[in-house]
């Protein structure tokens, strides 16, 4: 339940931030999208969401979407595809499924699409929040 409620959000979100994509850049919308490749089952996951969740809230007032592709299972799977190819990144979702990894974060340009980063686990947190802020 919690997941569906999470994933209802975030396609919510999407909705939104689609419906703003042709309109003029203001500081509302993302400058880039950190997505976490997860899954419950995930051990990296579990490591790095500590992580995430210290770097979200100190970047709660930069340009950064924090939003995940959900591996769990059928459902998130087929939730996760649905919000991809919603929000335009269709392909970089079935690249990624295909490959089968899970516990890394994607960072991807929100006006190209463009794929700037792959960060592993391998970071802590300043790592992580350095990486992000790069972009923005």
């Amino acid at each position: 339940m919690k997941t569906t409620l999470t994933l209802l959000l975030i396609t919510l979100f999407a909705f939104s931030f689609n419906a703003i994509e042709h309109k003029e850049l203001t500081s509302d919308k993302p400058g880039i999208v950190a997505i976490t490749m997860h899954a419950d089952w995930c051990g990296t996951c579990q490591a790095l969401n500590p992580k995430l969740e210290k770097v979200k809230a100190d970047l709660k007032d930069k340009r950064v979407l924090f939003t995940r592709f959900d591996f769990t299972d059928e459902s998130t799977i087929k939730q996760s595809e649905l919000m991809a190819n919603w929000i335009g990144l269709g392909d970089l979702f079935k690249e990624r499924k295909e490959e089968g990894k899970t516990g890394f974060v994607i960072l991807i340009n929100a006006d190209t699409f463009e794929v700037l980063e792959r960060i592993t686990n391998n970071k802590d947190e300043d790592g992580i929040r350095n990486a992000i802020e790069a972009y923005l």
